[in-house]
């Protein structure tokens, strides 16, 4: 036997008859039981067998790796696992004890130095390839944008218990602002109609607060007139006798001999008695003295008398803030000859109505020395107590008031409160100012410590006159926005010609996300898009007006998602150029509601040169690649698109000269910058000009495309003489984009732009500085006219008005204009003429008499002291690249100072080098006008020392 199985073929028959044998009996399942037990035995017998063990290990590995090769076999394997591996993960502990798993072998990973530092490669490589995608790719960027503007507050503040956006949570502490929150109310000072709260009110902040365009926001007037109540003749004027359903029609007046009321409302004599009578035993109201009359108190009976007015006449009232009657500067056509009481009853359509005139003859307090008035008068907010400070906080009353609308409590960011408190930050910061001026000084010849320390030395110091720069620090200020414009100015000097103008403005009650959010913040409750489209115009008014605090910060929010996602990034709407700069400012419209105009500056963008035809084609190709007017009739266009149609108002009609905007817009074949005509030959083409004129007053906002071949037969004109008619009317360049018939009145936008902002927007190609420079004058010239009346024409200043939004944007401290780039002055004028800032008093008094170190530190001072690795630096780049802080840069890492610090010679402070440079400003002296200073400042900026005295 051992013979015939030497050969092979007796082998293979023999292995062939086995197993059919073999086969047979297994299908006996006992015996196939034992088998399988028989081989599992031997098999763990075997595998006791190291070298077996893994033997058997690598001819299972290769063949399963055999078998994957397989892609259908792979992928059913890859999904069968994945099902099987879904399934375990079901069970939480599992789960849990999985994570526990991988994040302890992670750990154990990353113990070896190679695989973290492989590891954090990696992930590098990772976040820079989803950041560059992410920046490329204008979809992400478009998504992005929009998940920014649908987040709704949800982080809640440790100080106040509100809910906010993550990016508007601040690390003020609860220890610091706890006490600033205003006592929770009283109840029958809960839901006060504002004139019951003057009633009862120690204080009548009297104020022309007014409801603005169609939307009725409310906007202040003029200033706020802070003026004590005689509390004792409303109780005169107020009914002995009354129920819970009582009703008065009161007028409150300025003066009794005035015609018109102050406010006019119907009031609850009930109401006003049990906030009186409440309020009469707080701290406030017994430190002014205040008794509630006794013949008042003992009256309440339930034997009243009623005044019951017409349901109607309940809930209309003059006291609404957009019904309040203008205040006049002069009211000396409202008087009479004889004086009526300080109270007196009209009867007006067989109704009782009551005029009171509690303030009449008493003498209006300052805000600034009335410590208390602004708790006398919004009990309703304050209910009678004192707002208590923390003293280690050091508070400004700025920061007092940007904490108190930020809260929770929605008390505070009532409109009359939002515009009083604007007005009182403005009267504190104009004081603060005052202070700051006369510690400036214009130092000529030798003064010493003891000199200022002589008060009649003090005297003959030259006083630096700076009364029109004391409101510098006022937003919207003539002198504020003086400062700016001349720092746009230096940026188009140093940055050269700005690309683009732009213009966005907002559209509340188109925006679905922000009349949800409002909603949820006036009642608790999210709005779907369908429930905003369902709500009328009137409720959705009513959301804007009573929140400006609301509206101000979802637009902010809104306009720094535009420039994260939309305009900074490389993918963003000026692909595939790179934006490098800008310049906007935030102005209110007449309606009340904020819009930004900015400039762009875009690298590499061409620029265009009248003399030059090359640029003119480059240019035009420029504009067509990032601007159009395209009547686009696709689905997601036209809704946004409505935006952009003008319509005519009176802020744009002029009589002579038409529309200011230039609408309707002459149409084009192509896109072409046009050139003003040479004088002689305007004559010839105005009467052309006036004939298209008239062809274009024909077309409506929705006309038919007419072919521009057809256009120019109507009007017997050929293209070129067209083109020459346009040009008549022109005064400086100016661009045509390509245009329609239909389009004429469709204002210009970018595609992207419009898509994702969803309102209004104007974006121009800036042609050269000096239409630049005009629109620079033209908007950030328009100052907020209710701070300078004093200063610069005072009747036209006081009829200026400030939006509520505009009083918040102030109170939150959100910057009216924001710049890519810092700009700093350098004082480049004579050094007799320059203003030094004087030490503190306290200071001065621990010095040598004898010391002439008198001034702050300020630029050129510590240019002198720099750093001897700087001694080539000039002045100007000195300025221009570095920063100056008193903390060394690696005390600072907290703050992401990049540089190394580099300290000043006499140890005053250190210096880093900025990663962005500053735009700067100095005297500039005309050459021709004063060679001598020109020349003088040259020198300066380029090689200034302290010994050279230049």
């Amino acid at each position: 036997m051992r013979r015939k199985r030497e050969h092979e073929e007796f082998r293979r028959t023999e292995a062939a008859k086995n197993a059919v044998a073999q086969k047979l009996q297994r299908m006996d399942e006992n015996l196939r039981q034992q088998e399988q037990q028989r081989d599992a035995a031997g098999r763990v017998e075997r595998r006791k067998d190291s070298i077996y063990r893994e033997a058997e290990k690598e001819r299972d590995r290769i063949d399963h790796s055999t078998r994957r090769a397989d892609e259908a076999y792979r992928d059913a394997q890859n999904e069968r696992n994945r099902m099987e591996h879904a399934t375990r993960r079901g069970n939480e502990d599992y789960r849990d004890a999985e994570n526990e798993r991988n994040r302890m072998e992670h750990a154990t990973r990353r113990e070896d130095e190679t695989f973290k530092q492989a590891e954090q490669q990696q992930n590098t490589i990772k976040k820079a390839i989803s950041r560059h995608k992410a920046q490329t790719n204008f979809d992400i960027l478009c998504k992005s944008f929009h998940c920014e503007i649908l987040d709704q507050p949800k982080w809640i503040c440790g100080s106040c218990g509100g809910l906010w956006y993550r990016s508007s949570m601040h690390p003020t502490t609860m220890e610091v602002v706890r006490k600033l929150h205003p006592k929770k109310p009283f109840a029958h000072l809960k839901s006060m109609t504002s004139l019951e709260e003057r009633l009862v009110a120690l204080r009548l902040p009297f104020a022309q607060i007014r409801s603005l365009g169609c939307d009725r926001q409310y906007g202040i007037r003029g200033g706020v007139v802070n003026v004590p109540n005689d509390m004792d003749i409303v109780a005169k004027v107020i009914p002995r006798r009354f129920d819970e359903t009582s009703t008065v029609q009161v007028q409150l007046k300025r003066r009794m001999t005035y015609k018109h009321p102050y406010m006019f409302e119907t009031i609850r004599p009930y109401k006003v008695f049990h906030a009186a009578n409440y309020l009469v035993r707080t701290e406030l109201y017994k430190k002014e003295k205040v008794f509630l009359s006794s013949d008042w108190a003992n009256s309440v009976s339930t034997d009243t008398v009623e005044y019951i007015v017409n349901p109607s006449d309940a809930t209309q009232s003059y006291t609404d803030i957009e019904n309040i009657k203008d205040l006049s500067i002069s009211d000396k056509a409202e008087t009479e000859d004889n004086d009526p009481p300080l109270t007196e009853t009209l009867m007006q359509e067989d109704q009782l109505i009551m005029a009171v005139a509690p303030g009449e003859g008493m003498r209006p307090l300052s805000l600034l020395m009335d410590l208390d008035a602004e708790e006398l008068s919004f009990p309703s907010i304050y209910c009678g107590i004192k707002r208590k400070l923390n003293p280690e906080a050091n508070l400004s009353y700025s920061d007092i008031a940007k904490s108190e609308l930020r809260r929770f409590d929605p008390r505070c960011r009532r409109a009359d409160k939002i515009l009083y408190s604007y007005r009182l930050v403005q009267t504190h910061r104009i004081a603060s100012n005052i202070n700051i001026c006369l510690r400036k000084k214009k130092k000529r010849g030798i003064v010493t410590v003891g000199n200022l320390l002589n008060k009649q030395c003090v005297q003959s110091l030259i006083q630096h006159d700076d009364g029109y720069r004391l409101l510098s620090n006022i937003v919207n200020s003539p002198s504020y926005l003086e400062e700016k414009k001349k720092d746009v100015m230096a940026m188009i000097r140093q940055l050269g010609l700005p690309t683009f103008f732009i213009t966005t403005s907002a559209a509340e009650t188109k925006w679905p996300e922000l009349i949800s959010m409002l909603h949820n913040r006036k009642y608790g409750t999210v709005l779907t898009n369908e429930e905003v489209s369902n709500m009328k115009l009137d409720a959705k008014a009513d959301l804007i007006r009573h929140d400006p605090i609301g509206c101000v910060m979802a637009y902010d929010r809104r306009e720094k998602a535009m420039d994260r996602f939309l305009i900074k990034p490389v993918g963003g709407i000026f692909h595939p150029y790179v934006h490098q700069d800008f310049f906007k400012r935030k102005e209110v419209q007449q309606r009340g509601s904020i819009h930004t105009h900015g400039m762009d500056w875009i690298k590499d963008a061409p620029t265009f040169d009248k003399e030059n035809s090359l640029t003119h084609q480059a240019c035009c190709e420029f504009i067509d690649e990032f601007i159009t007017c395209k009547r686009d009739e696709s689905d997601d266009m036209k809704e946004v698109l409505a935006y952009q149609i003008h319509n005519h108002s009176h802020t744009c009609e002029d009589k002579r000269r038409g529309c200011r905007f230039g609408f309707p817009i002459a149409p084009m074949r192509t896109t072409r910058i046009l050139l003003p005509l040479p004088a002689n030959q305007v004559k010839q083409y105005k009467e052309q000009f006036a004939k298209i004129k008239e062809k274009l007053a024909t077309f409506g906002r929705h006309a038919e495309e007419i072919n521009f071949d057809r256009f120019l037969e109507d009007l017997d004109l050929t293209e070129e003489n067209y083109i020459f008619s346009i040009r008549s009317n022109l005064k400086i360049p100016k661009v045509f984009l390509r245009r329609g018939t239909h389009e004429i009145y469709i204002n210009a936008y970018n595609k992207k732009l419009l898509l994702c902002w969803r309102a209004n927007i104007d974006i121009l190609f800036v042609l050269d500085p000096y239409s630049c420079a005009s629109y620079v004058v033209n908007y950030i010239s328009k100052s907020d006219r209710g701070v300078s009346k004093l200063l610069r024409q005072v009747s036209k200043e006081i009829r200026g008005e400030v939006s509520a939004q505009e009083a918040a944007c102030c109170l939150l401290k959100i910057p009216m204009t924001q710049s890519s780039r810092d700009v700093t002055f350098i004082n480049t004028n004579r050094p007799d003429d320059r203003v030094i800032f004087v030490k503190p008093a306290d200071e001065l008094e621990k010095m040598d008499p004898d010391s002439c170190d008198i001034a702050l530190k300020g630029i050129l001072e510590r240019y002198v002291v720099r750093p001897r690795a700087l001694d080539n630096l000039c002045l100007a780049d000195y300025v221009a690249n570095y920063n100056f802080t008193k903390v060394s840069s690696s005390l600072r890492k907290q703050i992401n100072q990049p540089i190394t610090s580099l300290s000043l010679i006499d140890n005053s402070g250190y210096i880093t080098e900025r990663t962005t440079s500053r735009i700067i400003r100095y005297r500039r002296f005309g050459l021709h006008q004063d060679p001598e200073n020109f020349y003088r400042e040259q020198i300066m900026l380029s090689n200034y020392t302290k010994t050279t005295n230049i």
